[in-house]
């Protein structure tokens, strides 16, 4: 799923899962 998105998007989903709930920015990339 990461892989698919650019890394910009991947960038920004693993400090969303650092920062704030990981299942948050799944829902959003899915």
């Amino acid at each position: 799923m990461s892989k698919v998105a650019p890394e910009g998007l991947t960038v920004a989903h693993t400090l969303d899962c650092k920062g704030l709930s990981c299942p948050m920015p799944i829902l959003k990339t899915k």
